[in-house]
């Protein structure tokens, strides 16, 4: 298992968008269609009944209301981070390339010659073997 993390800048970005697009049609649909979520106290019948069921959605529709905006606040939010996290990352990147160009520049002029390579071990020399192994029979 490798403990290295590849992580493109280009692909938080669009990642970033993503939430932000998140962000704005939660908010748009919550903004949009509550109206239409609200019940008035007779809806229900004239009862006891149908008022505790009247009673009983406008907190749920409010509960809901409050969620869906708090989860696009959490979408904006981690829109950021992504976009500073892509932002840190180019940067980083950047000037790590430009010390590795600056350590690995050679001064200008013809560029020295290869070491010339050395002479390995050498192969040790067939000697017959004192004692001759085994005779082999014929099958």
């Amino acid at each position: 298992m490798s403990s290295q993390i590849n992580v493109r800048p280009d692909e938080l970005v669009r990642l970033a968008d993503r939430c932000i697009d998140w962000a704005m049609d939660l908010t748009a649909a919550t903004t949009d269609n509550a109206g239409a979520l609200q019940v008035a106290s007779r809806d229900a019948g004239n009862t006891q009944g149908g008022y505790d069921t009247t009673a009983a959605h406008g907190p749920l529709v409010e509960a809901a209301s409050s969620a869906l905006e708090s989860f696009a606040a959490v979408f904006e939010a981690d829109a950021d981070a992504l976009m500073l996290c892509a932002f840190d990352i180019s940067a980083t990147d950047e000037e790590v390339a430009r010390a590795v160009q600056s350590s690995n520049s050679l001064p200008p002029g013809p560029l020295p010659r290869p070491p010339e390579p050395t002479p390995g071990p050498k192969p040790p020399s067939p000697t017959p073997s004192p004692s001759p192994g085994p005779t082999p029979t014929p099958r």
